[in-house]
């Protein structure tokens, strides 16, 4: 395996591992914030529709607003992850349609089942497997879709050829995903995929569409839909979920302080930290779950200044359109 390759692959583990712990997490998190940020990026309208189960503020748009709903039409969802545009899809598709889900974390189609059975949804079929090598045959879907995860692909020039391969001719690629305006900071690019919002494997515009026009693809929109990505940041920042308290010992004391800070629902999750007197270190327990991970007071404070950032200084929520074209 190549360099290249196996920093590639590095990079989907560190992704799926992320978007797995988002799955497990808990089932009722601050869903006033949820709310606000599901109308910000899917509009009032739709909003309205979305499961709030599978909402795990992790979209950058609206994927589906530009399918052209008919009976009988097969849609892909790329990264469909809990399913927030798979059951969209399923309300609006109509009863001969098929929605097809496609994740690479099992943690994540298991959400959806679960939300499936409590739904009692039947339209929609769920493949475990990576964008880079879809499962399906040839020229099946009329569509396909993906939201802000096709930045997150390492190998963009491959998954391209693979969303080309499963499209019927004339099907259409529509999908929300991360762009980006300038260069990122050496520091967002390495860590955004944990702390700011995913956008450090976002790549320029033009690069963007010579990678959608290499697949095949005719007809490319890359349009800007001006959507507040610093909504991200407070998503990576408290994981969507309720209060928790947090001691931490105040430096060279042995004074403890009490912080309000948002986090699970669960007295599961607590962090400890040793005083700055000694070898700094914090040891959190992940969130809703026992495991637990080092946090060096050096990356803590990389992640504050992390998410100072304006990331709409360096990159933008675009909406995506390429046509296979017909033969």
């Amino acid at each position: 395996m190549t360099e290249e390759k196996q920093k590639q692959e590095k990079q989907v583990k560190e992704v799926k591992g992320y978007y797995s712990s988002l799955a497990t997490e808990i089932e009722k998190p601050n869903e006033e914030k949820r709310k606000e940020i599901a109308k910000h990026f899917y509009g009032e309208k739709d909003s309205e529709l979305l499961e709030e189960e599978s909402n795990l503020c992790v979209s950058c748009g609206n994927p589906t607003a530009d399918i052209y709903w008919r009976e009988g039409i097969t849609i892909l969802d790329l990264g469909c992850g809990s399913g927030i545009d798979l059951f969209l899809s399923a309300k609006k598709i109509g009863k001969t349609g098929t929605v097809i889900g496609l994740d690479m974390s099992e943690e994540m189609l298991n959400r959806t089942r679960k939300i499936m059975e409590k739904k009692g949804i039947t339209n929609i079929k769920l493949l475990h497997g990576r964008i880079e090598k879809i499962p399906l045959e040839d020229n099946v879907c009329d569509y396909v879709t993906s939201n802000c995860v096709l930045n997150l692909v390492p190998d963009k020039a491959q998954a391209f050829s693979e969303i080309f391969r499963v499209l019927k001719p004339g099907g259409i690629l529509t999908a929300s995903d991360i762009v980006l305006k300038k260069t990122l900071p050496q520091e967002i690019k390495e860590d955004s995929i944990k702390y700011v919002g995913c956008i450090g494997g976002a790549i320029m515009p033009e690069k963007y569409q010579e990678n959608l026009e290499n697949a095949g693809f005719t007809s490319v929109v890359i349009e800007d839909v001006h959507k507040d990505l610093n909504m991200h940041k407070w998503v990576m920042n408290s994981s969507c979920c309720g209060k928790k308290k947090e001691t931490v010992k105040s430096c060279c004391s042995n004074k403890e302080v009490t912080e309000t800070k948002c986090s699970c629902n669960t007295e599961k999750q607590t962090e400890t930290k040793k005083s700055c007197c000694s070898n700094e270190q914090e040891t959190k327990k992940s969130c809703c779950s026992n495991e637990t991970q080092e946090i060096t007071q050096e990356e803590s404070e990389k992640r504050k200044k992390l998410l100072e950032y304006d990331l709409n200084d360096y990159a933008c929520s675009s909406k995506i359109l390429a046509k296979k074209p017909r033969k």
